[in-house]
């Protein structure tokens, strides 16, 4: 297989495979996939968990929108979940809808996020998704979730970006990559709330990013052609493995900025040291989708929010083609 060595956080090299092969099977523990996303990749990542959360235990929104926000309309969407006509969404309608097609097997039952660990964030500068739109999911997690394994975090003096220990660039600027040195390890962070017993990052990796066919797996033509994950040595020797899925913002595919967001964001250092495998998705930049953002407004379908959305569908793929178990 042929190689590339590219540079790390803190110095670290890992082996990235360049062409994209068909992945392997890893032992993922059951009761220990959570999933996490930025902007777009947030609501999706809440979408996700909602569809999913009888076999998703945790989730970390930053700046995201609540789920089934924008109700299969940009224009209700550019309204009420970004914010920008000061218009807020309606949580108890979205509340109302997660029962209904929870009741019709549509989704997950509800009842089982209310054990589920969620960890919510906006930046207190943010000017793409506004405070009471991350309110509104904080809300919405509120009636599911019992009020102990929910974190909020608002203090933060940070633009919209990914905060990242000492990687990008200006944390009061929203600009390309999205990825900025705040001094604030948002992967961290949330993963230690995910998941309890966290050992301390890796300051060298031992593994590699892999690239596999995902338009293969999937099948949509939502989804690029590419997705990737990070495997640690000790998952691709055979040990059981926890599996987080984070999912990258409007922008940040690897059309737009390569991969920057699978390499730089902080996750894979935590990952090594803990026996985690992170996957990395990849959504579809196209003429309805210039900016590559996840569907969070129904583009692929008015079941985006569902069991069966496409992209929803794509993912949970994803997860079986690099599982031994099926989920």
């Amino acid at each position: 297989m042929m190689k590339i060595l590219l540079s790390l956080a803190l110095g670290a090299s890992v082996a990235l495979s360049a062409q994209a092969n068909e992945p392997r099977r890893y032992q993922i523990e059951k009761n220990s996939v959570t999933t996490s996303g930025l902007s777009s990749g947030a609501a999706i990542a809440v979408q996700f968990h909602v569809a999913h959360s009888d076999w998703i235990q945790g989730i970390a929104a930053l700046a995201s929108a609540p789920y089934y926000c924008a109700r299969n309309s940009l224009r209700r969407g550019f309204k009420d979940c970004i914010n920008k006509e000061e218009s807020e969404p309606v949580v108890e309608e979205l509340i109302t809808y997660a029962k209904i097609v929870a009741s019709e097997q549509k989704i997950a039952a509800t009842a089982n996020m209310k054990n589920d660990k969620v960890w919510l964030f906006v930046g207190s500068l943010d000017s793409v998704v506004a405070r009471p739109v991350n309110d509104a999911v904080w809300k919405f997690y509120s009636e599911f979730v019992a009020e102990d394994n929910i974190s909020y975090i608002t203090d933060q003096p940070f633009e919209h970006t990914m905060p990242t220990l000492d990687i990008g660039g200006d944390c009061s600027k929203t600009q390309s990559p999205f990825i900025s040195d705040c001094d604030y390890d948002a992967a961290g962070m949330l993963l230690n709330y995910l998941y309890s017993s966290m050992q301390a990052p890796s300051d060298k990796l031992s593994g590699e990013i892999l690239a596999f066919d995902q338009r293969k797996i999937t099948g949509t033509p939502y989804m690029g052609e590419q997705a990737f994950a990070y495997v640690p040595k000790s998952c691709a020797e055979g040990e059981s493995c926890k599996l987080h899925i984070s999912f990258h913002g409007c922008k940040q595919n690897v059309d737009m900025i390569g991969q920057a967001y699978v390499r730089d964001v902080g996750f894979n250092r935590w990952a090594d040291s803990n026996n985690m495998i992170v996957l990395y998705p990849q959504a579809q930049k196209s003429s309805f989708n210039p900016y590559g953002c996840w569907d969070w407004w129904g583009y692929s379908g008015d079941d985006y929010a569902l069991r069966s959305g496409k992209q929803i569908q794509g993912v949970k793929a994803l997860v079986n083609a690099i599982s031994i178990d099926k989920f």
